[in-house]
């Protein structure tokens, strides 16, 4: 059950469900600067404090440096709240080891542990930008030679046809005037 919320709270009621709601996963879903990651951090402490473990949760963000500053916030709420909360102490020393990543990260972790049911290879990665560049112009100078070449056959084929069209044309022609006289 969500506690009933003060009205001196900085939280509007949807973020305070947000911190509150037991018993499910939650999504939290907001433009820049509405208070996600407070948000976040606040229902991480409320959790803590309930007795979840942070090794226990899987926390995800879409960059590394949201996960990294998730990370840095949750150790600071955590420090902050020692005093009132003793059983915090443990947790501080897991925040390091917790699940605190991106999408991205998290399932290739998963995809790695898992590629052989999967079928695939153990060493797959995430492709970085310059990678994903350079095998892109790769790629797209592969396609070009390929056209380059598929042109040039074309041509080939189109002049010998010529030429042969020419033969057939001149013999024609050739054996009319003999034809003729």
């Amino acid at each position: 059950m969500i506690p009933n919320k003060p009205n001196d709270v900085i939280w509007t009621d949807d973020q305070w469900k947000a911190i509150y709601l037991k018993g499910k996963n939650i999504i939290v879903s907001a433009g820049a600067g509405s208070g996600k990651t407070a948000v976040l951090t606040e229902r991480i402490l409320q959790k803590l404090i309930s007795g979840v473990l942070i090794n226990q949760m899987i926390i995800l963000t879409f960059t590394k440096a949201a996960a990294s500053e998730m990370r840095e916030r949750i150790r600071k709420k955590i420090k902050k709240s020692i005093g009132k909360y003793p059983q915090l102490k443990e947790q501080l020393y897991l925040v390091d080891q917790a699940d605190i990543t991106t999408f991205d990260s998290y399932s290739l972790s998963l995809v790695k542990k898992y590629h052989y049911i999967l079928g695939l290879p153990k060493n797959i990665g995430i492709i970085d930008n310059v990678q994903l560049d350079i095998m892109t112009k790769k790629i797209l100078d592969d396609i070009k030679l390929d056209a380059s070449e598929r042109i040039a056959e074309v041509a080939r084929r189109i002049k010998d046809i010529s030429i042969e069209f020419n033969c057939i044309v001149l013999s024609s022609m050739h054996l009319r005037k003999l034809n003729a006289t």
